[in-house]
């Protein structure tokens, strides 16, 4: 992800990345996210089925269904 970051995208795209994390390193990584967000003006659309996740770092939260 450093690499990635070094390039100073403006969106970074982040599919499930605290899935398999127990949780004080998943609080940890979305509390990293969400600082990338705020300092660096960065976006990040962040694809999660934990909608607590999502809610903790968003600041705006689309639910999409497949029914």
């Amino acid at each position: 992800m450093v690499r990635v970051l070094a390039a100073r995208p403006a969106l970074l795209v982040a599919d499930e990345p605290a899935s398999r994390l127990d949780a004080p390193i998943q609080a940890t990584a979305l509390h990293l996210l969400r600082s990338l967000a705020d300092e660096d003006d960065l976006a990040v659309l962040l694809i999660t089925h934990d909608h607590a996740a999502g809610a903790a770092i968003a600041d705006n939260l689309v639910t999409m269904s497949s029914r």
